[in-house]
């Protein structure tokens, strides 16, 4: 850990020589592919990729290119993400181009209705944003989270399903129909983000 506190005060460094960067680069990459890693230092490596992209766009390239030669089918990117914590999801997702990073159904779904609130609830509001999932298959995820025990995770399910029902992508009126329903039956939650939310949903015009 202290290797990787090193690495990161010189890549928050303007003055931090481009050949030490790439040094830097290399050796996160490096580490991506050990299998001892922990899920904590997994998370600290992805983070460490996300600041050099950030901090150093000239290396932005670099930092995606090395990601995808380690990682040549693109989903298994995600997973090295999906090993450490919501932060490693955001931080790979961030250096990711848009539309690159999409996930197979059995593990959206796994983390969705997974243990990890956090993760529920960062899942339902960046799908569609940061990584791509079949519509039909979040809207599910959507309809059932919407009797999560976490108001958070209801308000963030209603949201998506909002999203969706606005962006039209569904025809099945029997579909329009249960968004509706539940979107009424959330009216009388006890959280008001989620009444608010349902609100949005049940009177969509």
């Amino acid at each position: 850990m202290h290797t990787l506190s090193v690495m990161r005060s010189q890549i928050i460094n303007p003055s931090t020589p481009k050949s030490n960067l790439i040094s830097i680069l290399q050796a996160l990459t490096h580490a991506l592919q050990s299998t001892n890693q922990t899920r904590n230092q997994t998370h600290h490596i992805l983070k460490l990729l996300s600041d050099l992209a950030a901090h150093h766009s000239s290396l932005s390239q670099l930092v995606l290119d090395s990601l995808r030669s380690n990682s040549p089918d693109p989903s298994s990117i995600t997973h090295l993400a999906f090993e450490g914590t919501v932060e490693s999801l955001h931080a790979i997702t961030s250096i990711l181009d848009d539309g690159l990073v999409s996930l197979d159904d059995s593990l959206f779904v796994s983390l969705c209705f997974g243990p990890n609130v956090s993760a529920r609830i960062w899942m339902l509001r960046n799908a569609g944003l940061r990584f791509q999932v079949r519509p039909a298959l979040l809207l599910g995820v959507c309809l059932g989270l919407t009797k999560d025990p976490y108001p958070y995770v209801r308000e963030a399910s209603l949201e998506g399903i909002h999203s969706l029902c606005e962006c039209g992508v569904f025809e099945d009126v029997s579909l329009v129909e249960a968004c509706y329903g539940r979107g009424v039956e959330l009216l009388s939650d006890m959280h008001d983000c989620v009444r608010l939310s349902a609100v949005r949903v049940a009177f969509k015009e």
